[in-house]
């Protein structure tokens, strides 16, 4: 496992050599893939760290924080600006940039995403019709000659 990450981090610390169209197609293919096989087993140390219940929580919701980062980053970004807070550290705004977006998709994930994938799975799920059982109309005459009996 940490021989597939030093290899990634060489490639993400190099990349400033490599061309911008490179960089998006096969640049990091190799080195992913060599990550997919060295952390598909789940024994190593790495694997066992990425399985504590935070790390979990953030990996569940990683599809809203991935949704949420960029709007968060355009709306601190002015309101950082419309504050007059621009000349300040950017370290700060990035740092509630961040808060704001792991803090946002952790209840997007638990108070949407989740009750949503609950609903859909539920309405997609075929269920067993149940047969309708007529019961075959009585014709008025024999009803007569029972109750005339």
């Amino acid at each position: 496992e940490f021989s597939s990450i030093a290899v990634l981090s060489a490639l993400i610390w190099n990349s400033n050599l490599v061309g911008y169209g490179i960089r998006l197609g096969p640049y990091y293919t190799l080195a992913m893939s060599f990550i997919i096989l060295a952390f598909a087993p789940g024994g190593g140390l790495v694997s066992r760290l990425i399985c504590v219940s935070p790390i979990r929580v953030l990996g569940e919701s990683s599809y809203a924080l991935y949704l949420l980062h960029f709007p968060a980053t355009l709306y601190f970004g002015t309101f950082w600006e419309q504050m007059g807070l621009g000349g300040a550290s950017q370290w700060k705004c990035g740092l509630i940039v961040l808060f704001a977006s792991v803090v946002g998709s952790i209840f997007a994930h638990n108070w949407y995403e989740r009750p949503m994938r609950s609903f859909v799975r539920y309405a997609l799920t075929p269920r067993p019709v149940q047969p309708v059982i007529r019961k075959a109309p009585v014709p008025a005459k024999a009803v007569e000659t029972r109750m005339a009996a």
